[in-house]
């Protein structure tokens, strides 16, 4: 019998062993002294010098193969034999479930507290050109937020000042006129998305950060509308107790501009380290939509009025979660994430 017919009738007969008596049987009839394997070898001398080396090359090989396939045959047999049955009255085995990261939850309840008010919600892209990130929005190219100690910019080889040129967008307000581009008022939207700036990181910055903007347009809107909409999402973030005022502030997309304040969440307004000891925080720039960011999305300021605002989705998430730093929320500490 040839070499590999001996080797395809092993693995048949390997395959229906189950005990280590039957697997033994097998060993003596494949390598015993009588055996397939052993009579090869023995009649090698009568063989061609060539037949010798190629006929006794496959006769070890085929025995060193039998030897391996009987071993793990056995250890296959010992395995079943040891393993204990299932008893199925023992209560399973609990694995671990993941969850949501707690800067994703809090991105998505934001976004619930503003749909149910009737806002959509709007992506834009990370990468945008120096337009729709300033020039669309009332910012000069002398101004100090298109320098490159302020934003990143990407190789494109074209000048900083080419309006066209790529960037990591700054802020979500990026989307503003790239949204009324092909839609008409009225409109209320929110924009979530992440953005990109060059900052120290320490525990109240990162240089890569999650944004929230809105933006309303219509007739007959004005600041109550935007003064109203933030309180109400303050309070139901918050809580019915936290208070809200505007301060007078500048920002070149807005007239009148705004910087909207909460009352403390930590102290209740009493003071302390974190609102140094004034009991107000700083949350939300917000203000009227300007004329000029209006005409370059195409809308009538003589006709229609709108408002916008914006805040660090971490700065709020930090308050909410009672986090006093907000490296935490990107260091992947389990013993961080696992408390949400």
């Amino acid at each position: 019998m040839k070499v590999e017919e001996i080797k395809k009738q092993f693995e048949k007969d390997l395959v229906h062993a189950s005990s280590n008596q039957e697997v033994e049987a097998i060993r003596v009839a494949y390598l015993g002294r009588k055996s397939k394997v052993t009579d090869i070898l023995k009649n090698i001398a009568k063989l061609s010098v060539d037949e010798k080396k190629t006929v006794g090359a496959e006769a070890n090989k085929l025995k060193l193969e039998i030897d391996s396939a009987l071993t793990e045959k056995l250890n296959q047999i010992s395995a079943k034999s040891t393993k204990k049955p299932i008893d199925i009255s023992e209560p399973g085995t609990k694995y671990p479930v993941g969850h949501m990261h707690p800067l994703t939850q809090f991105i998505q309840k934001s976004i619930d507290v503003f749909k149910s008010i009737g806002f959509e919600v709007y992506q834009s892209p990370e990468v945008d050109t120096a337009y729709y990130n300033f020039d669309t929005l009332n910012v000069p190219k002398d101004h100090p937020a298109r320098d490159s100690f302020d934003t990143f910019y990407i190789e494109d080889g074209r000048d900083i000042s080419d309006d066209n040129k790529l960037l990591l967008r700054t802020h979500t307000t990026n989307s503003d006129v790239r949204y009324m581009e092909t839609h008409k008022p009225p409109v209320r939207i929110i924009i979530p998305g992440k953005c990109y700036r060059h900052d120290t990181l320490d525990a109240s910055h990162e240089a890569t950060f999650y944004q929230m903007d809105g933006l309303v347009i219509g007739e007959g809107i004005c600041i109550t509308d935007l003064l109203g909409t933030l309180r109400y999402f303050a309070q139901e973030i918050f809580g019915k107790d936290v208070k809200t005022r505007a301060r007078p502030h500048f920002y070149p997309f807005t007239e009148p501009s705004i910087d909207l304040d909460i009352s403390c969440v930590l102290c209740k307004g009493k003071g302390c380290p974190v609102c140094k000891r004034s009991g107000w925080l700083e949350v939300m720039p917000c203000g009227m939509v300007h004329p000029n960011v209006l005409k370059k999305m195409g809308v009538d300021p003589e006709k229609y009025s709108g408002y916008a605002f914006g805040f660090g989705i971490e700065r709020l998430m930090m308050l909410y979660y009672g986090i006093n730093d907000i490296r935490l929320g990107y260091s992947s500490d389990l013993r961080f994430l696992e408390q949400f």
